[in-house]
């Protein structure tokens, strides 16, 4: 992901996107999420267009265009603990 600058303007959306996505890939939420789990089943990357369809997601950014930096954040790696 090196290469990808930022904007102030743009830290906190995507703070708050980073909070969803750690509640939709948290233990308690995977534990009963069936999409997720057969997504995971045979990688522990997701593409981050996968989650820019679901509704939490799409009101972080107000129905607005989603900018090409936070596009660039394309693969979503997974630490297995």
């Amino acid at each position: 992901m090196g290469g990808v600058v930022i904007k102030n303007n743009e830290k906190g959306v995507i703070e708050k996107l980073r909070n969803q996505l750690e509640f939709y890939l948290g233990d308690s939420n995977l534990a009963k999420d069936r999409f997720l789990q057969k997504k995971l089943e045979s990688t522990s990357q997701l593409e981050l267009s996968l989650f820019l369809d679901f509704n939490r997601v799409k009101a972080i950014f107000g129905g607005s265009y989603i900018s090409d930096r936070v596009q660039q954040l394309r693969l979503i790696q997974l630490a297995v603990k």
